[in-house]
């Protein structure tokens, strides 16, 4: 949200006082039910700066946390005008992702990809040592899951579309992906 032009601020300020918007044609919408929510990477910065002596090696992970919670709150109150924060409910500072998180989220990737594929009559199966690859090579306290995602999508899901458009792969295959070498290796099952 802190990319946001400053018009769209003062669109959230009616939005968020009012309950309701108003477009450029006089058209009124009620968001008097509505639940807002926007998200901002404030202070992903400061807090994944190395040495930045908030002693998170020597405290615990409540204490980490409400260092975080107070940082990312302080740098909210730099960077929006008080008439913003103002009219928030609450601001929700989430942990940073763990790599056991990261490796959740590859097996729902892939959980997902499987279901598309479906759709082609085929499946896929990703050994463990391929998802931990997968885990390993995508995680990155700073960004997330999108480097994941973009991991996933060209080391598997693009080699099975040149697979599938080559003709190596046909409706009803069973996809196994393994590790081999280092590298993702593609095999099928009738």
């Amino acid at each position: 949200i802190e990319k946001a032009h400053p018009d769209v601020f003062n669109i959230l300020l009616q939005l968020l006082d009012d309950g309701r918007l108003t477009d450029a044609h006089g058209r009124v919408t009620s968001f008097k039910n509505a639940i807002i929510i926007g998200t901002s990477n404030i202070g992903s910065k400061s807090i994944s700066e190395p040495n930045k002596g908030i002693g998170f090696a020597k405290t615990k992970v409540s204490k980490q946390y409400e260092v975080i919670k107070n940082l990312v709150i302080n740098e909210a109150r730099k960077l929006f005008k008080p008439e913003f924060l103002n009219r928030l409910d609450d601001l929700i500072v989430f942990h940073t992702l763990t790599r056991e998180n990261i490796r959740a989220i590859a097996d729902m990737m892939i959980q997902n990809l499987n279901k598309r594929l479906s759709d082609k009559n085929l499946s896929i199966t990703v050994n463990s040592k391929a998802i931990d690859k997968l885990s390993e090579e995508g995680y990155s306290e700073v960004y997330g899951a999108r480097p994941l995602k973009r991991l996933i999508e060209n080391e598997i899901e693009n080699p099975i579309s040149m697979k599938i458009l080559t003709g190596d792969f046909e409706l009803g295959d069973k996809i196994n992906v393994t590790l081999k070498s280092g590298k993702y290796s593609f095999s099928r099952k009738k």
